[in-house]
């Protein structure tokens, strides 16, 4: 089942503009520019797969999760922790709930899916908290979800990581949290239209206002088309045949070396 980036972002609340951040919490500057790709549910489907208390985002290296996850808690403003710069460890996510004020009751906000955290870099931080650390900080979050079992159709925590990352997120929040309700998400590959307009976005938003990309489209196409031969090319596959390879796709998720 494929799911827009937009309905992602509709499943999250909006966070309450009284609230004070701590440290370890920030809500980043959406990119610019920025292509979604399109999301794709790993699990059966369901009527509302996004009504769940911890979704998985998961990708590849370069398929514009960055820039996802950057842009994901800059659209809805809610809370986003990096989790490469916080080493973790037991009773971590409690503990920067703490930190927050304005919500009232912060506790009772998150329980109740108000207070919404998204955790990135989960393979960075295995290395900045050790496997220890990290065990200890999803024992005790799967723990701490399950306290409080009112509201069980609502996010409250957004991992983002690659895949073997998030399967020992999943597995742990499992054993220790096993009521909680999860979704699992891709980060699908950009197709050709996708790839298209991502590149065009970089370069409209690198060149200068009287550049000559501006003024010859035609140049413009075919050196793009060019580039797309080429990965072809390297990949031996046949000419036509990158958008209908899943796992040919090329992944522009940086400039385009023409733009650098």
């Amino acid at each position: 089942m494929e799911l827009e980036f937009d309905a992602l972002i509709q499943a999250l609340p909006k966070r309450l503009r009284s609230l004070s951040l701590g440290q370890r919490l920030r809500i980043p500057t959406a990119p610019k520019p920025f292509v979604a790709p399109t999301l794709h549910l790993m699990q059966k489907e369901t009527t509302e797969p996004l009504r769940a208390e911890v979704i998985f985002v998961k990708a590849s290296a370069a398929v514009a999760r960055a820039r996802l996850r950057i842009t994901c808690p800059a659209h809805c403003h809610c809370h986003y922790w990096i989790w490469l710069r916080v080493p973790v460890s037991t009773g971590s996510l409690k503990a920067l709930l703490l930190d927050i004020s304005g919500a009232g009751n912060q506790i009772k906000a998150f329980h109740s899916g108000r207070l919404p955290i998204i955790v990135d870099a989960i393979d960075e931080g295995r290395l900045l908290s050790g496997e220890r650390g990290l065990e200890s900080f999803l024992e005790t979050t799967g723990e701490f979800l399950n306290e409080d079992r009112r509201v069980t159709n609502r996010p409250k925590i957004i991992f983002f990581g690659r895949y073997d990352s998030t399967e020992i997120a999943e597995i742990w929040l499992d054993l220790t949290g096993n009521s909680v309700s999860t979704c699992k998400v891709e980060v699908s590959f950009f197709g050709k239209d996708a790839a298209w307009e991502l590149i065009q976005a970089y370069a409209s938003a690198s060149a200068a206002p009287n550049s000559a990309y501006h003024h010859h489209p035609a140049p413009v196409q075919r050196l793009i088309e060019a580039y797309f031969t080429a990965i072809e090319s390297a990949l031996d596959i046949g000419p036509g045949l990158l958008w209908s390879m899943s796992k040919a796709k090329p992944l522009p998720d940086t400039r385009p070396f023409w733009l650098q």
